[in-house]
């Protein structure tokens, strides 16, 4: 099989035996609405997957949960007021060259989250005045069928 740019369809089993330390196959099939079966997935980096499976298979299982653990620390840090995370702040402080024990007002915080998801709320009252209920069945359709196709393929 032959990798291409990003477009790499391929039976689900397949991508899952790339990389069967994550369980894909089990993944997929507990995500997937109910009585939906997917046999074929697009797999936008199969060499990607082979190397990650040799870096799974050779590193300690605590090295890689570790790794796991502080890549939510870092994606979740910032949302969770605790002082757990008073390390990670004050290493974060420091890399920015400010004093360690610096906060920045709460408000602030919470202006960036509604600011981030303002866009998506308001998207849909947007939708709801700009397209007719025509439009909105058209759209239907098409994401229907678009997903037939890929269920099929």
């Amino acid at each position: 099989m032959e990798e291409q740019k990003y477009y790499n369809p391929m039976p689900l089993q397949a991508a899952n035996d790339l990389l069967p330390q994550v369980g894909l196959l089990a993944m997929v099939g507990k995500l997937a609405p109910q009585g939906v079966h997917i046999d074929n997935v697009i797999n936008m980096s199969p060499s990607y997957m082979n190397k990650t499976r040799s870096v799974l298979d050779d590193t300690n299982s605590s090295i890689i949960q570790n790794y796991l653990i502080w890549k939510v620390v870092q994606a979740l840090g910032s949302t969770v007021s605790s002082d757990a995370l008073t390390p990670y702040k004050r290493f974060k402080n420091e890399l920015q060259g400010r004093d360690p024990d610096s906060t920045s007002e709460r408000w602030r915080g919470c202006v960036g989250h509604v600011d981030g998801g303002l866009g998506w709320i308001l998207s849909r009252f947007f939708v709801e005045k700009a397209f007719s209920a025509k439009a909105k069945e058209f759209g239907d359709q098409m994401v229907s069928l678009g997903h037939d196709l890929v269920v099929r393929s």
